[in-house]
Parts: structure tokens; C-alpha cells; sequence
């Protein structure tokens, strides 16, 4: 019994599909994901110091002194963007250009220059981070801007230490503290993710959960078009497909965002306008699996699937932790991205910017709905089969 088991095609043929089925789904959920290293994060840097003079008359400024060490080393996996105030840069923030940005204020120099005098002055650098951009992305920028200041630290200590040898003057106990640590940093959170968010992630989370909804309603749809019309798609059966999209897309959208924030308390403050991009988000993926349904069938699902497990494992990470080849060729076009940006825009951004990724999926929208109407024009199996028996 034994033998006669093994000598079975199936067995063998399981084996193999199941060794490609194991290596596609581990290409997808770890080839992008498994060892990702930031490369050209933007950061915005504000140098506002306008500089002082030593005790013997020389001009310095640390400001400078900081954008021309930093722009000059490549150590650190960052893109600077030089903006000229803090208000430029939380602009470039609010459009989301940059992940954090660091602020060298006007009175830097100054305020270090005072720390062996009496009438010592706190310096203070600030720093903004960038949470609703991409919790993962803002980060690693603050850790990289910490270890910014840390080394800045220990330059002004070391220059104070010779300040401090070429005076007479005792230093009391609160300068010597002060010396510890002379730069303080002020952090700021802007565009926040807040709690229950998942660490920022909730655009992605829902934006899988409507792909996969929307993929099963188009699935029931397409399975009932097919046994009214037999193979061969009509005006009439399209349009139905397109009325009963809306209410199963309308429902999916209703019973996920009632669940998110009434059950699971997600942190969706704008819940109307959040229902409405979900309901149009889930609308284009509708539109966009059925048309390939309707022209090449049932040999759609998987490549809807595919593109499923391949794209979500990376919609969670910034595109500048991605691998050079993954960004070109998937997370450049993936509708799923376009999804989650507006979606981000909602609920960290107020909104701001979301023309953008909502234009793009309109765009796909359009295009799969005129696919749809045009695979009315395709000819069934059933007649291609009669024209082959006429000519014969």
C-alpha cells in the first residue's frame, strides 16, 4: 500500500507545487523585509545661528560649522534638504518631503560661548519629527539626529575644555554641570499617529483588509454574472455587476470602519471623511479586479493574490528602506501604495495633499471600468467554437 501511495503523480506533483508555492510566498513576505537599510532618508537641517566672537575676538559659528561636517561625510544613510526657516521646513513636513528635520537656532553660538561665564545660557537645538509620514521612516531619523547632537556635545565640551584652560577663572559647580551636557534638545512630534494606530500602520491595515473584501465580492459577482449569461458578457450584465459593486463595496466599507472604531477604537478622528476615501478606495480595487475577470476569467485570482502578498509585506516601511529593485518595479505602481498614502493623508495630515494618491486611483478606476464595457466586445468560447466548425 505503502509503494502504490508513492507511486502516485499527485504525491510527487503536490511535492513540487508545494516547493513553489513555498518559494514564492517566501520571496513575498521576506525578500524586501528581511535586512532593511535606510538609504538617502530627507531630513530637513535649519542653520538660523548667526555666530559670536571668543573671548579673544574670533569669529565662529557652529552652525556653520555643523552643516558644512555634515554635508561633507557620508557616515549617516540621510539626503539633507537646507531650509532656510523652521517654518519652511514644517511646510516641507506637512508635504510630506521630510521625514525629521533639526533646527540650529540664531543664538546657538552665542548661547555655547556663555556656558564658562556667570551668566550661562542654555543651548538649546530642536528637533521635529515626522511621525504621520512613516512612523518607521521618523524614527530612525531621530535616532540618527540624537547621535547627532551627542557628537555635537562632545565637540563643545572639548572646545570649552580649552576655553576654559586659557582663563584664570574658577569654574563653579553649576558651569561644570552645565559642561556635561551644554546642547539640550528640544523634540517635537509633529503629525502624529497618536495611539491605537498601530505604530502608524492603520492605512496599511485597512487598506489589506479591502483589498482582500473587495476580492472575494468581485469573486461572487463574477461567479453569478457567469451563470446568467454563459460565457458571454452583455451591457445589461456588466451594469449589474457595477450596481451591486456599490452596495457590496458600501457594506464592506460600513461593517470595517463601525468595527475599527466602535469595537477595535481604532484612532480614526474624521470618521465621515474617512468612510467616504474608504469607500472610494474600495470601489477602484473593485472595478480594477473585475475587469481583468471579465476579459481572462477565473486565471485572474491569482494574480490578484499575488500582487497581495508581494506588496503588503513593504507598504509598512518607507521606500528609501526598500531594495533599489523592489521600488521600480513594485512599489512605484502598486495600486495599494496609493491607497495608504491617501489614507495617511486623512489621518495624520488632515487631509492635506490627498488629491494626489485619490487622482491616481481615479485613474485606475476609469481605465478598469472602460475594460470592462470594452470586454462586452470579447467573443465567447461558445461562438469561437461554432465559427471553427463552419470553417471546417
Amino acid at each position: 500500500m505503502f509503494r502504490l501511495f508513492l507511486k502516485q503523480k499527485m504525491v510527487w506533483l503536490g511535492l513540487l507545487g508545494i516547493a513553489v508555492a513555498v518559494a514564492i510566498f517566501t520571496f513575498a513576505f521576506m525578500g524586501s523585509t528581511t535586512n532593511p537599510v535606510p538609504k538617502d532618508l530627507p531630513i530637513a537641517m535649519v542653520v538660523e545661528d548667526t555666530g559670536s566672537k571668543t573671548p579673544d575676538n574670533k569669529l565662529i559659528n557652529l552652525g556653520k560649522r555643523i552643516e558644512k561636517s555634515l554635508g561633507s561625510t557620508g557616515e549617516l544613510p540621510v539626503k539633507w534638504g537646507m531650509e532656510a526657516s523652521e517654518e519652511d521646513a514644517r511646510q516641507k513636513m506637512d508635504e510630506r518631503k521630510y521625514y525629521a528635520a533639526i533646527v540650529l537656532p540664531e543664538d546657538l553660538t552665542a548661547n555655547v560661548m556663555s556656558l564658562p561665564t556667570e551668566k550661562a545660557n542654555i543651548p538649546e537645538v530642536k528637533i521635529l519629527i515626522n511621525e504621520g509620514m512613516n512612523y518607521t521612516g521618523a524614527t530612525a531619523s531621530k535616532q540618527m539626529l540624537e547621535g547627532i547632537i551627542m557628537k555635537m556635545n562632545n565637540q563643545v565640551q572639548q572646545m570649552m575644555y580649552d576655553q576654559i584652560a586659557k582663563q584664570t577663572n574658577v569654574v563653579t559647580i553649576n558651569q561644570a554641570k552645565l559642561l556635561t551636557n551644554p546642547i539640550h534638545t528640544q523634540e517635537e512630534r509633529i503629525n502624529k499617529v497618536g495611539e491605537r494606530s498601530g505604530n502608524g500602520n492603520l492605512p496599511t491595515m485597512l487598506t489589506q483588509t479591502l483589498w482582500l473584501t473587495t476580492f472575494i465580492s468581485s469573486m461572487i459577482l463574477f461567479v453569478a454574472m457567469r451563470k446568467i449569461t454563459h460565457t458571454k458578457l452583455r451591457l445589461s450584465s456588466v451594469a449589474a455587476q457595477l450596481v451591486t459593486g456599490v452596495l457590496f463595496v458600501g457594506v464592506i466599507s460600513a461593517v470595517m470602519l463601525t468595527i475599527a472604531t466602535s469595537v477595535l477604537n481604532a484612532n480614526i478622528t474624521d470618521v465621515l471623511s474617512m468612510s467616504v476615501f474608504v469607500f472610494f478606495v474600495g470601489y477602484m480595487f473593485f472595478l480594477l479586479q473585475n475587469a481583468l475577470l471579465n476579459w481572462i476569467g477565473f486565471a485572474a485570482a491569482p494574480i490578484f493574490l499575488l500582487l497581495f502578498f508581494f506588496s503588503m509585506p513593504i507598504l509598512s516601511l518607507p521606500k528609501e528602506f526598500l531594495p533599489s529593485l523592489t521600488n521600480d518595479l513594485l512599489y512605484s505602481w502598486v495600486p495599494f501604495r496609493f491607497s495608504v498614502d491617501g489614507m495617511r493623508s486623512l489621518l495624520f495630515f488632515d487631509g492635506y495633499h490627498i488629491g494626489a494618491p485619490g487622482s491616481v486611483l481615479g485613474l485606475i478606476g476609469v481605465g478598469s471600468l472602460l475594460v470592462m464595457v470594452a470586454s462586452v466586445l470579447k467573443p465567447s468560447k461558445l461562438s469561437v467554437k461554432k465559427q471553427v466548425t463552419v470553417d471546417n
